[in-house]
């Protein structure tokens, strides 16, 4: 990602190492959903996944986890929290946890444009006064691009509509970043309010076991948001033992092994 000013020129130009190692790998954009069909249709290969099923609330009992769904209950061995910056499980299992605003709005939105070839292959974010537009080629035709300005700025938004607004904010940055803008549609384009969690000193219970932004969610400064729940699968699924007797144990490693690094991007982001 290469930090620039409003009208795309760098402020100091990286170099391909950091975006490609010594075997040749290099930093990959992708579409999220692309990338979540990808894993489910390999996972579907061995192990059986059940999709549509909303989870309510658990207890334990017994015979393990009892799992409540809209769509009916189930048991199972172990619980893992993979669900979001907003996650039900932690609810149930440290309801004293808090999120925390970063002071700031955030808006993003894939755009159907052809990037020019200067501009293929690598992320840019422009930063303005006060506000940051960035962007990455998720496709040949497609570009996902965020935006990102103080909280002030969401009143007027609301009333006059996202597209219009960051149209607006953005009137005097690059002609590519106003294209971009323009070539998405209006119901596509996501706002939030930037926030992340306040740091929980453990992130299991028992059998269960929070991962990903349900555990530590961050602000999207750094983009490893996602890239965090991806480590901390490949760490659980190392970690787990055969025997059910072991699980707080393995959990309690987990987080060993887990918490500087996440807390460390938290904190930085």
């Amino acid at each position: 990602m290469e930090i620039t000013n409003p009208q795309l020129i760098p402020i100091k130009k990286i170099k391909s190492e950091v975006v490609q190692d010594e075997e040749g790998n290099q930093t990959i954009a992708i579409h999220r959903g692309r990338l979540q069909k990808m894993l489910f249709e390999e996972v579907q290969k061995i192990n059986k996944v059940q999709l549509n099923k909303k989870y309510i609330k658990h207890s334990l009992s017994s015979g393990g986890i009892n799992l409540q769904f809209e769509t009916g209950e189930d048991q199972v061995d172990i619980l893992l929290g993979a669900d979001g910056i907003n996650s039900l499980v932690r609810k149930e299992i440290f309801p004293e946890a808090s999120l925390r605003s970063a002071g700031q709005v955030y808006w993003r939105g894939v755009s159907k444009t052809n990037l020019p070839n200067s501009l293929k292959n690598l992320g840019r974010e422009a930063w303005g006064k006060q506000i940051r537009f960035g962007f990455s080629q998720i496709q040949h035709d497609e570009v996902y691009w965020f935006a990102v300005a103080n909280e002030e700025h969401l009143k007027e938004a609301n009333e006059v509509g996202r597209k219009e607004y960051v149209s607006k904010l953005f009137q005097n940055f690059s002609s590519v970043v106003k294209e971009l803008i323009t070539n998405t549609q209006e119901s596509q384009i996501h706002q939030t309010i930037i926030q992340d969690l306040k740091r929980l000193p453990i992130w299991h219970k028992g059998n269960v076991c929070l991962i990903g932004d349900a555990a530590h969610a961050t602000t999207p400064n750094m983009g490893q948001g996602a890239c965090q729940g991806i480590e901390d699968a490949y760490y659980i699924g190392r970690g787990l033992p055969k025997s059910l007797q072991n699980t707080e144990e393995s959990f309690h490693q987990f987080q060993l092994n887990r918490r500087k690094k996440v807390d460390y991007i938290v904190n930085n982001s």
